[in-house]
């Protein structure tokens, strides 16, 4: 019987899908070559939940039911958020004759001071120098988690519900208290994992509120090593060599699963090839570039077999919105195929599951992504997070895709839990720029995970500094350039030393690590974008509170008087913008006080005509329904008009409807 050539690779796949462990292990590499014999000479030898299990089981041929095994989620129905820290000043001796230089502390009012125990023992820490306002400690929903610092510098972390946010950040403004971001030691001491909400945070048009997880891969990129901090023109040029990173000589081989119901498009299957060879570590007839290559015996004209540096993953660098998560997705299900059938022969031993580590935010998305592009029934996922998430790790091996969070992997590993005595059959990272400081406690806990088979999704690989993409190499173990020391020496000091050397072996080495696909790469590829516009009017309680604000900016900023103060006498025209765009988000939520009470007082007066005269107010605040398009033509008129006569001169426009009503009655 004859065996096509894609049996023959179908079959070889499985072999080295089952043990990408080299048969043979020396100690040095002198039998095998670089693919580029002058791109790294005398490199140095290498030794060779709350937790939910989402179980799908069949109650026929053609059913299939989802069971929801282990501690269930009710959703609350009150948003607990962190509103920030808090630093004060404190009297203590505490640390005074102790080897240790912090502890957490309670707060308790005691006789109109605030008094600092020690959480573990409650014994007397020190009394806060700042006045806080006493009242918040009484107030079932307000919690604190406080850190003291020596020699007496204490940090308060607030949290709440969402509705009381506001609330409180006008109470500590009164009283002079300030929140500032967590830091990303207050979110690793206390392992912040709820949503940030800093109610005294001025959101700039277009950004959002950070989230905490963001607060802490923004403080690992500024830490990274100043020496090797990219300026704008050597990063651009860096990120060019990345998107050379291309497919543009690979031939889609790898057969899609029968498990995915999404039909994958043509660069999609080209990652599923370069993802399963890789994972297969294919140096015979391999597609993609390697970094290695095997030697030639002189005598017999094949290849040795010797070992090579182990390398069973890589970089999935396509840009956002390419669908990095279905090729993942597409490569998992693929191997489950081939170690389906391994398992049919009897040969199969080591496990199956994979675990993706994500942002907590990521975990709806990447379950509804499993949902929409695998058939139901033919996968079982769980997610490994939260409290109760200790009793799904005896079931790891009962499921095929094991998702967690990067907090929930750093506490594992500083309590040396369950994600590392396990050895899982291939470990994912999505936003991998995440560990792209080799110093942080999550690329330590990212490196040391078991697994051979090891993928970094992310479409920024590199931040601030070329050794963010550094540290990727370290956690897919590309020996030797895992080391930092081996790293810098052959690709960050000859680009830090403007060698142009450094930059071609930059690129060998990406094309053999990283595989990096663009939008405008591949546009002929994607559908045309779809852009819709929805025009959204605001409540009539809104439209006038808008409408009021816009009056006061247009005064302020017609007003000459304004023009000749300096200083804080001169009234902030942006912030009274900033107000606008505020009212047109959240309404009169996050106004001032003072200014929601000069509008409270502005509206109290009512509707006449002497008031809207003098203060130049729209009569479209009072409207119940919205106007026809030649009063909103006519109404356009009038205020250009009126804002002109502002413009040119200090006396009243003309066209005042309080004039109006005179001209009206003369009549």
């Amino acid at each position: 019987m004859d065996v096509d050539d894609q049996d023959v690779e179908r079959a070889y796949k499985r072999i080295r899908l089952q043990s990408p462990e080299p048969d043979i292990i020396c100690d040095n590499f002198d039998d095998f070559l670089l693919s580029d014999s002058e791109l790294f000479p005398q490199l140095p030898c290498v030794n060779g939940f709350s937790a939910s299990i989402l179980e799908t089981t069949a109650q026929n041929k053609d059913e299939t039911r989802l069971d929801i095994v282990g501690e269930v989620l009710v959703a609350d129905t009150v948003r607990h958020v962190c509103l920030g820290t808090i630093i004060l000043e404190a009297t203590s001796s505490f640390f005074k004759d102790r080897q240790e230089s912090e502890t957490p502390v309670n707060l308790r009012e005691c006789g109109g001071i605030i008094k600092l125990s020690t959480a573990d023992t409650g014994a007397y820490a020190g009394i806060l120098k700042a006045s806080f306002p006493s009242d918040l400690l009484h107030r079932p929903s307000v919690k604190f988690s406080a850190l003291l610092t020596a020699p007496a510098s204490l940090r308060v972390i607030i949290s709440s519900h969402m509705e009381e946010a506001s609330q409180i950040g006008a109470l500590l403004s009164n009283n002079d208290l300030f929140l500032q971001h967590p830091s990303p030691r207050d979110i690793e001491y206390f392992e912040l994992e709820m949503e940030y909400f800093n109610p005294q945070f001025l959101v700039t048009p277009g950004s959002r509120m950070p989230q905490l997880e963001d607060l802490a891969i923004e403080y690992n990129d500024s830490t990274s090593n100043a020496s090797l901090a990219l300026d704008e023109k050597k990063k651009g040029q860096l990120i060019g060599i990345f998107d050379t990173a291309a497919d543009l000589s690979i031939r889609p081989t790898t057969e899609p699963s029968p498990r995915l119901q999404t039909h994958l498009k043509d660069y999609q299957l080209k990652a599923l090839t370069v993802m399963s060879e890789k994972e297969c570590v294919n140096l015979e007839n391999p597609q993609c570039p390697s970094l290695w290559a095997a030697a030639r015996d002189a005598s017999t004209r094949r290849n040795r077999a010797d070992a090579v540096p182990i390398c069973a993953g890589g970089i999935l660098a396509d840009e956002m919105g390419l669908g990095k998560t279905l090729c993942v997705l597409s490569l998992i299900c693929w191997s489950l195929d081939l170690l389906r059938d391994t398992e049919t022969q009897g040969n199969c031993s080591e496990p199956s599951t994979t675990l993706v580590v994500i942002p907590k935010s990521m975990i709806p998305g990447w379950q509804a992504q499993i949902k929409n592009h695998i058939i139901p029934g033919q996968i079982r996922v769980a997610v490994y997070h939260g409290t109760g998430r200790q009793t799904l790790a005896k079931q790891f091996r009962n499921n095929d895709i094991v998702l967690t969070t990067y907090q929930t992997l750093r506490s594992d590993w500083a309590n040396k839990g369950p994600l590392f005595t396990e050895q899982w059959f291939r470990v994912v990272l999505d936003e991998a720029h995440r560990i792209g400081n080799r110093s942080t406690q999550v690329f330590q806990a990212a490196c040391e995970l078991q697994s051979l088979r090891r993928w970094c999704l992310t479409g920024t690989p590199i931040v601030n500094s070329i050794d963010n993409y550094g540290a990727l190499l370290a956690f897919i173990q590309m020996k030797p350039l895992h080391a930092k020391d081996t790293f810098d020496r052959w690709i960050s000091n000859p680009i830090r030393d403007n060698v142009q050397e450094g930059l071609r072996k930059l690129r060998i080495l990406v094309e053999a690590t990283c595989l990096r696909r663009t939008k405008s790469s591949i546009s002929q590829a994607l559908p045309p974008p779809t852009i819709r516009e929805e025009k959204v009017d605001l409540h009539p309680y809104d439209r006038a509170l808008y409408d009021f604000f816009e009056s006061e900016a247009a005064k302020n900023a017609a007003d000459p008087a304004n023009n000749s103060k300096t200083g804080r006498e001169k009234k902030n025209v942006l912030s009274l913008i900033h107000n606008l765009r505020r009212i047109c988000d959240h309404g009169e939520d996050l106004l001032p006080a003072s200014d929601i009470e000069a509008w409270r007082l502005q509206r109290s007066r009512g509707p006449n005509f002497t008031t809207m005269a003098g203060t130049n107010y729209s009569i479209g605040s009072y409207c119940q329904t919205l106007p026809s398009a030649k009063a909103k033509k006519l109404i356009h008129n009038i205020r250009l008009e009126q804002a002109n006569n502002l413009a040119e001169a200090g006396t009243p426009p003309v066209k005042r409807y309080s004039d109006r009503r005179k001209a009206y009655k003369r009549r």
